[in-house]
């Protein structure tokens, strides 16, 4: 019986991390497109994944290698990729955070993102970028914004991502 228990628990870890190394595989951005969203070449600077509140996530941090002399500021890329449980709990997140900031006059729902997407900037200091498609949720945002970021850069590479998941 104890080989049978632990041929189990064997078997649910091995599957619980082949599917984590599947999900860390998938969903990657590059730094290429992070030096396209921010206009300029840029390192890595931290990458993790895991489970939290039974959500799979991929984080990755992207920094400028240089202050844009222009704005004086160093733009940072922050990428997020998150699988729910089910689409249900996927959308009503983004719908919580579309209603919190719809009245900002920086607030633009976009259309052909997956199910549900917006985008939200002050011109200035931020970008942020949400796009749920079934369970999946992706979420870019630029902080601080430079004269060389580019918001076609992050609108394309934000539909490449949808359209992969």
């Amino acid at each position: 019986m104890k080989s049978f228990i632990t041929l189990f628990i064997l078997t649910l870890l091995n599957i619980n991390s082949i599917e984590q190394k599947r999900f860390e595989e998938v969903q990657k951005i590059s730094i290429q497109e992070a030096e396209l969203i921010l206009g300029q070449q840029a390192s890595l600077k931290e990458q993790t994944s895991g489970i939290k509140n039974e959500v799979n996530f991929f984080k990755s941090t992207f920094v400028a290698n240089e202050i844009d002399a222009q704005t004086n500021k160093l733009g940072h890329l922050y990428y997020t990729y998150e699988t729910y449980k089910n689409a249900k709990e996927a959308n009503k997140l983004i719908q919580s955070f579309m209603q919190s900031n719809q009245n900002h006059h920086g607030f633009e729902r976009l259309k052909d993102f997956g199910d549900e997407a917006f985008i939200i900037t002050d011109q200035t200091n931020f970008i942020t970028f949400i796009s749920t498609k079934a369970n999946k949720m992706i979420r870019l945002k630029v902080n601080k914004v430079t004269s060389k970021t580019s918001m076609l850069a992050l609108k394309r590479i934000a539909n490449k991502l949808m359209n992969t998941v």
